[in-house]
């Protein structure tokens, strides 16, 4: 009996080893275990980034890249080259121009080739792991590009247009305001008051002709895609296009003896204004005397007789020490409460002649004694004289006025077409005609 016992006590005792023992030998399966689930610790592998897709921004011809997740889109610089050229020629943008980017975070995943890219985006992309990598900002292509030069705002000129690395101009031929809207839009500076070519008011360009014969629609976004008819090329640069768009910005002074000195009138929207007097200071004054390029301000408050306003629009300006021209300035058209009691500004620049001259006492005694008048060419010359002795006396010497023959042919124009070459004011044909007469 007691040996039955012992027996059966070992055999217990086997059995109880035998189940302390056996986690013991699995220690393989729980290290196993942690490599057969080492995909799903690769984000990349379970969440995919959504393609690039093209941006196109505000202005015409100007795209970036971007991710729906709003992630950033980063670029080896190979597929950087590539691809800026193909979107912009899907774009129908011509080649790319320039490029804003900013580096990439060392080790960063970048984007190294796709099989697709056109004007949606990106697709089938490999990627890889490196440094020097970009991040496109914004693309700016060719067709983009577009000025108006030599008219003194950015918003009139002579119509320029930028390929190859240089600045190119359009023929005049069938050129209206419908061309001419689709720069003003480009720009934006409002819609086309006036369609300019061959007269010359803007000057001849350099470079080759680019577009002849337009024909747009008001549809398209730039002159490039605008309708054209083919064939040889017959325009010379005296033929350059132009437009003065509605945001046109300039200022004159008329009723003086030349250019640079009257009342002064400021362009917007293709017609004239007049400045509030009560807003007028020597600041002023002399920011528009160097846009003239007429020098510096000699006078430019009390004058007698005081210069009217006009029917147009009346402008006040708040101009500040940091402000270098008045177009930096603020400006309120047709504010009530700001020009009560005001008189239209007038200026009287260094570099001008100076302002017609009311009759002396001199002359109106000789006139109501002997019924005549003095010779008005005999006056003028008179008066014209004692002014640039009076003027050249608080001048350096070597800024006297003078008169140039340019100067003299201007004052003979023919004001009733546009002003802007000349700056000139219907005063002066006046004055001049006169002085034949006489």
């Amino acid at each position: 009996m007691e040996l039955l016992k012992c027996a059966m006590l070992f055999q217990m005792l086997r059995c109880g080893a035998n189940q302390y023992t056996s986690p013991i030998a699995l220690p393989t399966q729980t290290q196993e275990e942690p490599n057969q689930n080492l995909p799903t610790a690769l984000p990349t592998q379970t969440q995919e980034e959504p393609p690039p897709r093209v941006t196109l921004l505000r202005e015409t011809c100007t795209w970036t890249l971007q991710r729906d997740t709003g992630s950033k889109v980063i670029l080896t610089l190979e597929l950087r080259d590539n691809l800026t050229q193909q979107i912009c020629q899907s774009l129908n943008c011509g080649p790319v121009s320039t490029f804003s980017e900013s580096r990439a975070s060392p080790n960063s995943t970048c984007l190294s080739h796709c099989l697709h890219v056109n004007r949606s985006g990106l697709g089938n992309c490999a990627e890889v792991v490196g440094n020097g990598c970009k991040v496109l900002s914004k693309v700016i292509c060719e067709h983009h590009r577009v000025q108006l030069a030599d008219g003194g705002h950015r918003c009139g000129g002579r119509v320029e247009l930028w390929q190859d690395g240089r600045w190119g101009t359009v023929c005049d031929d069938d050129w209206d305001l419908s061309d001419a809207n689709i720069v003003c839009a480009q720009l934006g500076c409002g819609y086309a008051v006036m369609a300019t070519g061959q007269d010359g008011r803007f000057g001849p360009g350099k470079g080759s002709i680019l577009l002849d014969d337009l024909n747009c629609t008001g549809h398209e976004g730039n002159l490039w895609e605008c309708p054209t008819r083919k064939g040889p090329d017959d325009c010379g640069h005296k033929e350059d296009a132009g437009v003065v768009c509605s945001e046109f910005k300039d200022v004159r002074l008329t009723g003086g003896l030349d250019r640079c000195s009257g009342r002064v009138e400021i362009h917007r929207k293709g017609t004239w204004g007049t400045v509030c007097d009560t807003c007028w200071g020597k600041e002023e004054a002399n920011m528009v005397c160097s846009m003239l390029n007429c020098g510096t301000a000699f006078q430019f408050s009390a004058f007698s007789p005081y210069f009217p306003h006009s029917n147009g629009t009346k402008w006040y300006y708040m101009c500040y020490a940091q402000h270098t021209g008045l177009w930096d300035c603020q400006e309120f058209p047709n504010k009530p409460h700001l020009c009560i009691d005001s008189k239209a500004a007038g200026l009287f620049c260094t570099k001008s002649l100076g302002l017609p001259q009311p009759p002396t006492p001199e002359h109106s005694t000789m006139a109501r004694t002997t019924g005549k008048t003095a010779p008005l060419q005999q006056q003028t010359n008179k008066n014209k004289q004692t002014r640039l002795t009076s003027v050249s006396s608080l001048l350096p010497q070597d800024s006297t006025p003078t008169t140039t023959n340019k100067q003299k042919q201007t004052n003979k124009a023919d004001f009733s077409q546009f002003f802007i070459a000349t700056r000139q004011h219907p005063y002066n044909n006046k004055q001049t005609k006169t002085n034949k007469q006489g």
